[in-house]
């Protein structure tokens, strides 16, 4: 557990995140590190847009290594991104970490 002003938290939560063929997901920020698993299925495309610098990074999050796919991908918090992972602190969905 992790204190924070509106009372103890768990540290760590995990979302199994699911996007069916031809479904997006919407651009989304939080204060929090996430960290983004590929388990099984197509290879799915992660961007990260930089503020600082403008500058969009996309990551190819599956199993193909050799083609340059990885199993893991870090968004650092407070970057815009659009998925939703696991993160640190928890998202709570109320904005508060």
């Amino acid at each position: 557990m992790v204190g924070t002003p509106r009372g103890a938290r768990p540290t760590l939560t995990g979302i199994y995140y699911l996007l069916a063929e031809n479904q997006l997901s919407r651009w989304h920020m939080i204060p929090s590190t996430e960290l983004w698993h590929f388990y099984k299925g197509a290879p799915l495309e992660l961007i990260i847009y930089h503020t600082e610098t403008r500058h969009l990074q996309k990551h190819i999050l599956g199993n193909n290594l050799e083609a340059g796919q990885n199993l893991q991908v870090i968004v650092p918090g407070n970057r815009p991104a659009v998925e939703d992972p696991s993160c640190a602190p928890p998202f709570a969905g109320d904005g508060d970490f």
